[in-house]
């Protein structure tokens, strides 16, 4: 018994629906083809967008500050979602609130934004005080991703508003440093290293505040000043008035004390020397050098030696006023210029 051969009919059947797969696939495979190659590659580009509403209540010993900002995530990559939960983190936050104002989506932009409460971190470095200048810095960096995955990068690293100011735009109406006075607002984007090949892209968003060095001209340095040219007004009362002239070195001595306890109740304490206790340290030795001179004077006098006794009149002051005036004066220029 022969075998059944297909009929024409099932071979045309069958050859259609060869020849219908051809051309589906022939028409869908450079679309298919073209997304693959239109699909974004490399991490997801964020601009961040950031507002410093207010800075205060620094804490130079603990070297932080009160921060209250908006910060702006907007990106077009369809590969981040509006919906993940964790975007960014403050890497120097000491303690934060994150406040979500919400989502927007339009002309193809994706847009969330936080109110941000809390303290931050900063390095308070007082070498150069009262000349010294800090940056306030907000880090923000993805918690998860890293640089190859995710990178933050700056409104000023797009096409940012023209005109823009970032001491006149992005600072609140109500933003003020209290007694420092606002050197500069700058943003910048930087990659943080933590081993192990663990890089990630970080933003940041910084203040630079200066201080007003009035406050050392008339608190610290008028004061230390006079107790000195006290010390060196001993040196005009005769020499047989001993207990005069070491009653008024040993008074400035004793008031120059009480000065720089309270002038190190305003800084925080230091693990270098500030440009205060250079000029205690200073008034200290011109002061201790006005009292071995009244000795030495009063001792010549007795001795029946007048001209010895003027030799260590003079020389003692003019020595207590070099050792103050000439090293207080180099280390304020060196101070205000470095």
């Amino acid at each position: 018994m022969t075998a059944t051969q297909p009929t024409p009919a099932r071979t045309r059947s069958f050859s259609a629906r060869l020849a219908t797969l051809a051309f589906a696939l022939a028409v869908l495979w450079p679309a298919i083809s073209l997304g693959d190659a239109a699909a974004p590659a490399g991490p997801i580009p964020v601009q961040v967008v950031f507002w410093l509403l207010d800075a205060r209540d620094f804490d130079l010993e603990q070297g932080s500050y009160a921060v209250d900002a908006t910060l702006e995530l907007r990106w077009k990559d369809p590969r981040l979602k509006p919906d993940e939960r964790t975007l960014f983190e403050v890497m120097n936050a000491m303690e934060l609130r994150a406040d979500p104002y919400g989502y927007e989506a339009e002309d193809g932009w994706h847009t969330m934004t936080w109110r941000l409460h809390g303290r931050l971190r900063a390095d308070f470095d007082l070498r150069r005080y009262p000349f010294d200048e800090h940056e306030l810095p907000v880090h923000i960096e993805h918690p998860l991703l890293q640089v190859e995955d995710f990178d933050l990068r700056p409104e000023t690293d797009w096409e940012p508003p023209a005109g823009l100011q970032l001491a006149r735009d992005r600072l609140g109406p109500d933003f003020h440093t209290n007694d420092w006075t606002l050197r500069g607002v700058s943003t910048r984007r930087s990659v943080a290293s933590y081993g192990l090949g663990e890089r990630y892209a970080r933003y940041t968003f910084a203040v630079r505040v200066a201080r007003d060095p009035l406050r050392f001209f008339l608190g610290d340095l008028a004061p230390i000043m006079l107790m000195v040219l006290l010390g060196l007004g001993a040196s005009l009362i005769p020499a047989d008035k001993i207990d005069a002239k070491l009653l008024l070195t040993v008074l400035a001595l004793l008031v120059a004390v009480e000065l720089q306890v309270a002038a190190a109740e305003r800084l925080p304490p230091v693990g270098y020397l500030t440009l205060v206790d250079w000029t205690y340290a200073f008034a200290y030795l011109a002061l201790g050098i006005s009292i071995v001179q009244a000795i030495f004077e009063h001792r010549a006098h007795s001795a029946g030696d007048p001209a010895k006794a003027s030799t260590y009149r003079r020389r003692g002051a003019a020595a207590s006023a070099l050792l103050f005036f000439v090293p207080v004066t180099a280390h304020v220029l060196w101070r205000a210029l470095g």
